[in-house]
């Protein structure tokens, strides 16, 4: 897939991140309650993003997609190394074009 201009993006890197302590608790104290309550708040924030904000263009025109494809990919160092639990979502720019 190549972009039809400098402008267009084809992935978005959409990054959801803990507090310094909520990170500290789950990567150090191991506190997998912690952990999976990251992990669900991730989800519902892709199906809201996707729900109100996805879109596509038909015809040169907006028109709204519930169909994001995401790739979630959940990270624990911050670039100085410290704990910060965090997870990258690359939303992919894919669609099927009439043929």
């Amino acid at each position: 897939m190549q972009p039809s201009s400098q402008d267009e993006k084809l992935i978005a890197d959409l990054t959801i991140s803990n507090t310094k302590n909520i990170s500290c608790e789950i990567l150090l104290a191991g506190d997998n309650r912690l952990q999976e309550a990251h992990r669900k708040a991730v989800s519902r924030t892709i199906d809201l993003i996707e729900s109100r904000y996805a879109q596509t263009q038909i015809n040169e025109q907006p028109v709204g997609t519930d169909n994001l494809t995401v790739v979630k990919l959940p990270h624990d160092p911050s670039r100085q190394l410290a704990p910060q639990l965090h997870t990258h979502c690359l939303a992919l720019a894919l669609g099927e074009e009439e043929c």
